[in-house]
């Protein structure tokens, strides 16, 4: 079997994992191995691939198609923050609290970052408490919400944790949340993230939390060849709380480097297929890199494209949705998919996926 093949194969895996959920959801059932999602209508026309999709698809592996939509995504973004620079895609906190950041030029929107203390407490605070560089992007169908951030800087390792535990304390304890970390901590000599959370076995980091102590520990680390990654089993408890210990899986994938696409697409697809199956937590995911702008967006876009196509039209796919993804992306947070390459990547991946699925749906 070809590596085109192999890659297609776990395509198919992954699309027949979302037909069967919403077929199950639009019987009224719900898969308790994912978080809940809205009821669908598989796209079943046998013209969802006739010769104009055909054309599209065929269109968008060409060079010059996706330089063009490149330039129009940066000029999208460079549009709406000239125009609206102190509402909606103002950088107040972020360029206050430049220290916070890993990159100067990467800071969160102040409609869509994360406030610390937002979740459990009754006033943020000062800003200097809740600023952390991360954001909340949600899926062009709204369906789906993640938090996209960057590798924790050592001094904001602690807000980082706040982070999570605010984002998973209100969910159910026997669930299991993830976080999806596309970096290595360091690559070529240089720091990508801190090492944020414990490497031993049983070993804790403690950190305080209003009047009570954040514990962070490691249960089990696990390698995967097949999908080229640690998983790290955590659990997530204040120290005099409640009793409430809440399991977050830290999924580190090894197989890409910074201003790039995966080395293997068969490892990295197999890499998706594990965060489907391990995330069952209605919490959002959170998902970082380095900058938490280009593998990020790549993967939040790619998540969502895998739920969508099975239930797109022959009209939404000429849409073209790769683009529309990735622009609403960026209304969110700027410059996801911060390279042309890596937006390459994403429509080779969307055409497999238009191809397999018009399989599936004919075989169904």
């Amino acid at each position: 079997m070809t590596s085109h093949s192999r890659t297609k194969a776990v395509i198919q895996r992954i699309l027949q994992n979302t037909l069967h959920r919403s077929k199950a959801l639009s019987n009224g059932g719900q898969n308790s191995h994912t978080p809940p999602q809205p009821s669908t209508v598989i796209a079943s026309s046998s013209t969802k691939l006739d010769q104009s999709v055909l054309d599209f698809l065929e269109s968008t592996a060409q060079p010059t198609y996706v330089r063009k939509k490149f330039k129009q995504l940066a000029q999208h973004q460079y549009e709406r923050e000239v125009k609206n620079p102190e509402g909606r895609w103002g950088l107040d906190a972020g360029q206050t609290f430049m220290d916070h950041n890993r990159y100067a030029d990467v800071i969160p929107y102040e409609s869509t970052r994360v406030i610390l203390g937002s979740e459990d407490e009754e006033n943020t605070g000062p800003i200097e408490k809740n600023y952390i560089n991360a954001s909340y992007i949600h899926t062009p169908d709204g369906a789906r919400r993640y938090i996209a951030t960057q590798g924790p800087l050592v001094e904001t390792v602690d807000r980082f944790w706040k982070m999570v535990w605010e984002n998973v304390s209100s969910t159910n304890p026997e669930s299991v949340s993830t976080i999806v970390m596309l970096t290595q901590t360091d690559e070529a000599g240089i720091e990508k993230s801190a090492q944020y959370w414990p490497v031993g076995v049983n070993h804790e980091f403690v950190f305080p939390y209003q009047s009570d102590e954040l514990v962070v520990k490691l249960l089990d680390q696990q390698h995967s060849q097949e999908a080229d990654c640690t998983i790290s089993t955590l659990q997530l408890f204040l120290r005099r709380g409640d009793g409430r210990k809440f399991t977050v899986k830290h999924l580190l994938y090894n197989g890409w480097r910074d201003m790039s696409v995966p080395f293997s697409n068969e490892t990295f697809l197999n890499f998706f297929q594990l965060y489907w199956n391990l995330h069952t937590s209605e919490a959002a995911p959170v998902i970082h890199c380095s900058a938490g702008i280009g593998r990020t967006g790549v993967f939040i876009a790619l998540d969502y494209l895998f739920s969508a196509v099975p239930k797109m039209t022959k009209e939404e796919i000429l849409k073209d949705p790769v683009f529309e993804t990735v622009d609403q992306l960026r209304h969110a947070r700027g410059t996801m998919v911060a390279r042309a390459s890596q937006l390459e990547y994403i429509y080779t991946l969307f055409r497999d996926m238009v191809l397999v699925d018009e399989a599936l749906v004919e075989g169904s």
